[in-house]
């Protein structure tokens, strides 16, 4: 598992999101409803009594309208650690990225959480430009790219 990242959200690192049981199989659960579909599904990660749960996945839109759910389905009372959403198209090279979107909901709206955008669909091998921005955090020989988005000046 790629999930290297020093930075902490309320004493949770990302491979301690990456470790909440059945998170992965909601992801590709997500993944195929999101395919046959053609709209995007997300999810999020809280915690309750220093324990991580997840909700999600939940069908969106051609968008995900994540304050929307958040504001919905996160627990009252609890604290948010992670937000995630699913793009829809694997075949699209575009979808299969964090967009420029994500990257600034990643480090203004939601920059108090980790953001995770899952795309079905493998990088190119020369990468993509701004690739330093998103970095993958998928267990090794996973079928699903699981994008971690830093923050400015994050180094990742």
């Amino acid at each position: 598992m790629a999930a290297n990242v020093a930075r902490t959200i309320r004493n949770h690192t990302l491979a301690n999101v990456l470790a909440v049981p059945q998170l992965l199989d909601a992801w590709k659960t997500g993944l195929d409803k999101a395919h046959d579909d053609r709209l995007e599904y997300g999810g999020l990660v809280y915690e309750d009594g220093g324990v991580l749960h997840f909700k999600g996945p939940k069908k969106g839109a051609e968008t995900f309208n994540m304050v929307e759910y958040v504001g919905k389905e996160l627990p009252a009372g609890k604290n948010p650690i992670a937000v995630w959403h699913i793009h829809d198209e694997p075949g699209r090279v575009g979808a299969c990225k964090p967009s420029d979107g994500d990257v600034s909901n990643a480090r203004n709206q939601w920059g108090h959480m980790f953001y995770l955008v899952i795309t079905g669909r493998t990088e190119p091998a020369k990468g993509f430009p701004g690739q330093n921005r998103f970095k993958d955090v998928a267990p090794a020989g996973s079928t699903f790219k699981a994008w971690y988005v830093g923050l400015e000046n994050e180094k990742l």
